[in-house]
């Protein structure tokens, strides 16, 4: 629940936008068990959502979708 979390503070801080943290409970458990901290949830999401608006594209819904992006998953 940590990273589903800081996933959702992290979208909120950058953009106004709330997200649900339930919608990223299970990509969260998978990257928690792969040593993902809250930190870098939290920077990642941040930097998706800088890039997402200045491309005119909305914000990630989800914490799984910031992982690919970031390239989190092993």
């Amino acid at each position: 629940q940590t990273l589903a979390q800081a996933f959702r503070n992290a979208v909120e801080e950058a953009t106004g936008i709330n997200r649900l943290a339930e919608h990223s409970h299970q990509a969260a458990k998978v990257l928690y068990n792969q040593g993902v901290t809250a930190d870098q949830v939290r920077n990642y999401t941040k930097s998706m959502c800088r890039e997402q608006l200045k491309l005119g594209r909305t914000p990630p819904i989800n914490l799984d979708q910031v992982g690919k992006w970031a390239a989190l998953y092993k």
